[in-house]
């Protein structure tokens, strides 16, 4: 269900006056055996077992007893519109009560691992693992949000299930210099996601145009890539550079998501589409960094560039009601990080850092084939950081 607030026919996102407590608790307990077979190889597997109690507690603020009408929320469904074959959002007033959500749950997330070690500067390392992602509070709270820098709203659904992960690794390492920090590795990962929550956007006519986001249940997606990384220290360079690295790290992202029988016919007379690219999930990363690392002066430096490929933030949707909304994407990104951190009567460590980001603007656009047309221009902004922390 998708609930927002209304009250004498106001759009739902103009009404300050619902708000939602959160809860969530988590208790885990798992067994792990990690047996050395020999001196090149180990193998590591075990259970964890996992359950959760996750809920939302919808409140309407200044609530008037003598008008039950000002305490009632519309609940926004998706509804398959059997006529048409599309889905449309749909409403129905409920009492705050019918509005809560509650997710209680237990898995068993079972998880192997093999490390081989054919020369003492390689290592190899092959892991397949189980893991889940809950939603977020602000995904399974039923109420709207704006989204800043738009006039549109986020709507949480209270129907959300959790999501579970076959998660592969395979990863080999190479120390050129033993005895030494020097470190180059390339790995290949692989996710195969069940019930993966992502996100869609639709034209909500009640709103003038307006779109209203909100988070779906697919039946399934998958996430491959490949990943690079290097780390070299310049003690070579000279004696006074010992203190001194450099890092490397690249990955390259592929993700596809499948839609369901209904999603994809509704869509047949527009894109045709019957998967897409998973939301916040960028192409490509790159990060570059220089750091100083000084253990007997307590004394830590870094500098990084960080780059982020294009991603899509909402996908694409259709219905009887609202016609076809194209899927919303975001522009690559890059930023500058500064970190300096010193340690202080040796318990005590003061840090203060840094993030710049290199665009003035963040840009997300409307794309319908080879059409785009702007979402939105949010201003960026440098953010910084101190922080004090003590070992006892």
């Amino acid at each position: 269900a998708l609930v927002g607030r209304a009250a004498g026919g106001v759009p739902f996102f103009d009404q300050p006056a619902v708000d939602y407590d959160g809860e969530q608790t988590i208790r885990a307990s798992y067994w792990m055996c990690d047996l050395p077979l020999s001196p090149w190889f180990s193998l590591m597997f075990g259970t964890r077992i996992e359950s959760t109690l996750m809920s939302t507690q919808v409140d309407v603020l200044s609530k008037d007893e003598s008008d039950p009408l000002q305490n009632m929320l519309y609940v926004y469904r998706l509804e398959l519109d059997e006529s048409t074959g599309q889905r449309a959002l749909r409403r129905e007033a409920v009492h705050e009560s019918e509005a809560n959500s509650e997710i209680d749950q237990v898995d068993t997330l079972p998880a192997i691992g093999l490390t081989l070690k054919p020369d003492p500067q390689v290592v190899v390392r092959v892991n397949w693992s189980r893991t889940i992602a809950r939603p977020t509070f602000k995904e399974l709270a039923p109420i709207a949000t704006p989204i800043y820098g738009t006039r549109d709203a986020f709507i949480g659904s209270a129907d959300l299930k959790i999501s579970q992960m076959d998660n592969t690794d395979v990863r080999l390492e190479w120390q050129p210099r033993p005895h030494h920090s020097d470190t180059i590795s390339l790995g290949f990962f692989d996710k195969e996601i069940t019930d993966v929550i992502d996100r869609d956007i639709m034209d909500f006519g009640l709103l003038s145009g307006e779109t209203v986001t909100f988070p779906v249940n697919y039946p399934g997606a998958r996430i491959t890539g490949v990943e690079f990384e290097w780390r070299q220290g310049l003690d070579f360079v000279a004696d006074w550079a010992d203190c001194w690295s450099v890092n490397f790290n690249t990955t390259q992202l592929h993700s596809e998501l499948d839609y369901d029988t209904y999603k994809t016919e509704s869509l047949a007379a527009y894109s045709g589409a019957s998967s897409r690219q998973m939301q916040s999930q960028p192409d490509q990363l790159i990060n570059i960094g220089l750091m100083y690392e000084n253990e007997r002066h307590g004394l830590d430096f870094n500098i990084f560039y960080n780059y982020n490929g294009g991603m899509l933030v909402a996908g694409e949707s259709a219905s009887f009601d609202s016609g076809y909304t194209p899927s919303v994407y975001q522009k690559p990104s890059a930023s500058v990080t500064l970190g300096v951190s010193k340690r202080i009567f040796r318990s005590l460590k003061l840090s203060v850092g840094m993030k710049s980001p290199l665009e003035s603007t963040v840009e997300q656009y409307f794309q319908s084939g080879d059409t785009t047309f702007v979402r939105s221009q949010v201003p960026t902004s440098t953010e910084y950081s101190i922080s004090l922390s003590g070992d006892f």
